[in-house]
């Protein structure tokens, strides 16, 4: 079984169960960081590797979402849960991104980054998508190390699924069209935030 067919049908299998960052202090911890930024979270805003769809719980009810994850059974749980804000829906691989180029304002990966199993392509498919001066903010409620530490404990599918100091990835994306607005991490933050130019 490849990497790729593994992750999806490990989400596939706990999408039910997905709902653990539903917990009210977590969510007033992700709205106290993402109200930083609220006058630059724009539409149309991209939730890459959305999971169940968290962010509608924190995020303002104007943002027109897409969201996309590799697992079927994570994008069926989004519409079960928040159909009525009337997201569209893509089920997509993030390393060859089906979307059209320059066309979001804003991507936002939550818990999502250690699960691309090649980061460059998809730091490569988010300059590409985003347009000028678009947002791009990588949010983990830990440290990369125990985030790390986590999935080495999960599962032979995601023990695998590494994130790097938040240097360290802010470099690599710094390479790329973009430049570094914040670089944050301490034992329950992990936070990038990034401009295309």
């Amino acid at each position: 079984m490849n990497t790729l067919q593994s992750t999806q049908e490990f989400f596939d299998q706990h999408a039910a169960g997905w709902d653990y960052h539903a917990h009210p202090e977590k969510q007033e911890r992700m709205q106290t960081i993402f109200k930083k930024y609220a006058s630059d979270i724009l539409n149309p805003l991209l939730d890459l590797g959305c999971g169940n769809g968290i962010l509608h719980r924190v995020l303002p009810e104007r943002l027109r979402f897409t969201e996309l994850d590799l697992s079927f059974q994570m994008i069926r749980r989004v519409k079960e849960m928040y159909g009525q804000r009337n997201p569209k829906l893509v089920q997509a691989d993030a390393h060859a991104l089906p979307l059209r180029s320059g066309y979001y304002k804003t991507v936002i990966c939550f818990q999502s980054f250690p699960h691309f199993s090649r980061p460059e392509q998809v730091i490569t498919e988010v300059e590409r998508i985003l347009s000028h001066e678009g947002l791009w903010i990588i949010l983990h409620l830990m440290d990369h190390v125990r985030l790390n530490n986590l999935h080495r404990q999960a599962g032979q599918a995601v023990a695998g699924d590494v994130l790097p100091a938040a240097d360290k990835l802010a470099g690599r994306i710094e390479q790329k069209a973009f430049s570094i607005e914040e670089c944050r991490e301490e034992k329950e933050l992990y936070l990038i935030v990034a401009r295309k130019i």
